[in-house]
């Protein structure tokens, strides 16, 4: 806090003429507080401008995937067999083979995740694990502290508290249980379990707070965390639906769940063919966060470069830059959907998001005991498992034979 107190009389901002709310760096999109509002104003608009373009284009990449993936499926298939629908991409036959288009490094890549395959199972739990852990601690807090829970339900002028605060508990710790199992009939429930809670709490804990308050922009940082972890929930519903009902499975949905899983296997298996929908979507939305803060980064490199530089990393010009490709190279891999670009955008954005947690909110958490930069950095981890995830789901797709 002192180093950015230290930036900010360097750069001619008075401390006296801060909010106490703008007195927080942020890592991953930097504020406009501490500036004078007009000169604020100013440079929000261009801001703005570029996020709505930006989440023009990103929308327009993931039709365009869709619509060409779609088509080579198509192609693909024999006459007379139908297939098992859309999939993310064939690397077999896709744009990008390895052991072709690359030629010689395509074949050394080829033989690394040959040998990666056998334990993406691993990234799979890992990334489970560290995706639903601020649900499974958030859903345990409120239980614990159920009156300030429900308190909090009636400041935002919900009807039926008591209700909604158990509802909110529920979906939590309900679907951080079914999510950590790592079946894939659970990990779909679960996941749908976060989605509807993330959905009123970053509308009602973070959206109106924001519009009531602009100038705070940690409200807004935060709903855009929230949106980018909606991404890994319809993400996750994407990538596990095809293996729903696998009668080889440890829950066959034909079997165990008895006439109810007659009818949900019936609901998956017309969904499967869609689900590339879902990934399609978790993907933009996941991205998002990244696309606006290459954006805002790059429209303000100096103050980008000054917030590292007082983080007392060296290099800050460098590493600076080098963020910056980390944000779009991992975003505009993502946008692809082609498995190996998938898996390169999720190394990408998962050692942004390592820098970033442990410089940004991590360490000065340990010094202040800032509760906000623990849920920015709880929030940052669920963001990683993510990646994880991806690397996990799309690893067995790379370059299949």
């Amino acid at each position: 806090f002192q180093l950015a107190q230290l930036h900010r009389l360097r750069c001619g901002v008075r401390p006296d003429t801060m909010e106490p709310s703008a007195q927080r760096a942020e890592p991953l999109l930097a504020s406009e507080e501490g500036r004078p509002p007009e000169e604020g104003s100013r440079r929000r608009q261009p801001l703005q401008i570029a996020s709505v373009v930006a989440g023009i284009g990103m929308a327009c990449a993931a039709v365009a995937c869709i619509v060409v993936n779609a088509t080579s499926n198509r192609q693909s298939a024999s006459p007379g067999d139908p297939g098992d629908g859309p999939s993310l991409a064939m690397l077999a036959s896709g744009p990008l083979g390895l052991g072709g288009a690359l030629g010689p490094l395509g074949v050394v890549l080829r033989k690394v995740y040959d040998a990666c395959e056998p334990f993406s199972d691993i990234f799979t739990a890992i990334g489970a694990f560290m995706f639903a852990l601020i649900f499974l601690l958030g859903g345990l807090n409120h239980t614990k502290d159920f009156k300030g829970y429900v308190g909090m339900m009636k400041s935002f002028g919900l009807p039926c508290p008591t209700l909604m605060a158990v509802g909110g508990s529920l979906c939590c710790i309900g679907g951080a249980i079914c999510y950590l199992t790592c079946i894939p009939v659970l990990m779909e429930w679960g996941a749908e379990l976060f989605f509807i809670f993330l959905i009123p709490a970053t509308y009602f804990g973070h959206y109106k707070p924001w519009t009531q308050d602009k100038t705070n922009t940690t409200h807004f940082l935060m709903a855009l965390k929230n949106i980018s972890m909606a991404g890994g929930c319809l993400m996750t519903i994407g990538f596990v639906v095809p293996s729903i009902g696998d009668r080889s499975g440890p829950v066959g949905l034909h079997g165990a769940l008895g006439k109810l899983g007659f009818v949900l296997g019936h609901i998956y298996d017309a969904v499967k063919p869609y689900s590339f929908i879902f990934t399609y979507s978790g993907i933009v939305l996941f991205v998002q966060i990244f696309a606006l803060a290459f954006v805002k980064f790059a429209s303000d490199f100096p103050s980008f470069s000054g917030m590292i530089k007082a983080l007392g990393l060296p290099c800050p010009a460098v590493l600076a830059a080098g963020g910056l490709s980390f944000c779009l190279a991992g975003s505009l891999c993502f946008l692809t959907g082609i498995p190996v670009l998938m898996e390169w955008g999720a190394e990408f954005l998962f050692c942004y998001l390592l820098a970033a947690t442990y410089f940004g909110h991590f360490k000065p958490w340990m010094q202040t005991g800032d509760m906000m930069h623990f849920l920015s950095m709880m929030k940052n981890i669920s963001m990683m498992g993510v990646c994880l995830l991806t690397i996990g789901a799309v690893i067995p797709m790379i370059g299949e034979n």
